[in-house]
């Protein structure tokens, strides 16, 4: 075979090692794995939500399966930039929200999808370099709220980043499972300052405690928020009354006690199941108060 035969195909087979180390080693034949439990990067906020009424600071740990699965979990440093009359969102310090999330990668970009336990679904575009994850963007929440948010992760890190928690939501843990449902939502989604109280100058006294009779007209998607037989945490009044008091969604003094259990008359409470299903009409049950 003469050279100038060898030469036409040597050069060819030569440019296609070339470019397969080259497409390897840029990240394009294959991403990398991402496969562990990420959590805030020293010195900084795992995950940082900036909102009205206020800014979130959360510890965070990502936690991603093989398979393209994880979880996400938050738990509120501080609080921030607090608007005048909102100081509830205080409250949110402390606590812990975990959802669900699925991911894909592709070269050193990850595509993070949350969940939240209402049917929404927010996109959180982060990059990786070395074990350090990042990413900051803008979205609308199912409050239809702007927040503008900021992660940074280390792979195998501590989780103790300068600040970072859950979402300045009441203590709900003791909620019936919609309303509960509802806070988990809120909890990774930026629904924190939709779901708190209305400033302070809007809201109304409670009614003394004293008996209640007849019967009141309750939105058809309320949650209900205690038992019959039991209260609602922070019930202002002594045990064995029955008197409204703040919801903690909606901050009004209709939170009520009704023979079916606690439910919020206000026709435009935020904890309302069509809010979030995008279904909300006003439609009401006729429901007899209980005894106390």
């Amino acid at each position: 075979m003469s050279s100038s035969k060898y030469l036409a195909l040597l050069i060819p087979a030569t440019a296609l090692i070339i470019m397969s180390f080259m497409l390897i080693a840029s990240g394009g034949a294959r991403a990398a794995s991402v496969t562990g439990t990420w959590s805030s990067t020293a010195g900084s906020d795992g995950y940082f939500d900036d909102t009205w009424p206020a800014d979130f600071h959360y510890n965070a740990w990502l936690t991603l399966y093989s398979g393209g699965t994880g979880t996400f979990k938050l738990t509120c440093t501080s609080v921030t930039s607090v608007q005048p009359g909102w100081e509830s969102a205080y409250t949110g310090v402390g606590k812990t929200t975990t959802v669900n999330v699925d991911y894909t990668t592709s070269g050193s970009s990850v595509t993070l999808v949350v969940h939240s336990t209402m049917g929404g679904t927010y996109t959180f575009p982060l990059t990786v370099s070395g074990n350090r994850m990042t990413g900051s963007g803008s979205y609308v929440d199912e409050g239809y709220v702007t927040n503008n948010w900021a992660m940074d992760l280390t792979l195998g890190g501590g989780g103790g980043g300068g600040g970072s928690g859950d979402l300045g939501l009441p203590d709900l843990s003791s909620l019936s499972a919609p309303a509960a449902g509802i806070a988990i939502a809120g909890g990774v989604v930026g629904l924190a300052a939709s779901l708190l109280p209305p400033p302070l100058s809007l809201q109304m006294p409670l009614q003394p405690p004293g008996t209640t009779s007849g019967s009141h007209l309750v939105p058809a998607d309320a949650p209900m928020q205690a038992p019959p037989n039991g209260y609602p945490p922070n019930y202002p009044h002594p045990q064995g009354t029955s008197a409204s008091m703040n919801c903690p969604f909606c901050g009004m003094p209709t939170l009520s006690p009704f023979a079916t259990g606690w439910f919020c008359t206000n026709a435009m409470c935020p904890a309302r199941r069509g809010n979030f299903q995008g279904g909300t009409h006003h439609q009401y049950n006729d429901m007899t108060w209980r005894q106390p």
